[in-house]
């Protein structure tokens, strides 16, 4: 799977700094639209204004954590075959096997290294 145009949700601004240089470095034709809210990603997907290829979701939201989110895109007429890999800094396994019984496509666990995101990116961009 190559994805062009994704959404990156993550309530955490240098994690979504780090994703966003990631991304481009590893496909500099990527579009990312980012998002520190999970509300406003299911917003902008509700209004069919923008349809991602896929979503990178982090869980650990306030407001609304990337479970919740999961839950809510299953409403969401058009948007609920919408790719979603979680990018998480988890790594539990009883948390990974409830995100992909909850949809999710994929899960990575969040690396502390730039060149370790830049390639894993490289297999999804």
């Amino acid at each position: 799977m190559k994805f062009k145009n994704i959404f990156h949700i993550d309530n955490d601004p240098d994690d979504t700094e780090f994703f966003f240089a990631a991304a481009l470095e590893a496909c500099s034709n990527v579009s990312v639209d980012v998002f520190f809210d999970a509300r406003r990603a299911l917003e902008k997907l509700s209004d069919m204004s923008i349809i991602p290829d896929a979503i990178f979701l982090d869980l650990n939201m306030p407001m609304m954590d990337g479970f919740q989110f999961l839950k809510e895109i299953k409403c969401l007429s058009g948007a609920q075959s919408i790719p979603i890999i979680i990018l998480s800094t988890s790594s539990q396994p009883e948390t990974i096997d409830a995100a992909k019984k909850m949809g999710a496509e994929g899960f990575i666990t969040k690396p502390s290294d730039y060149y370790q995101l830049v390639d894993i990116l490289k297999s999804y961009l």
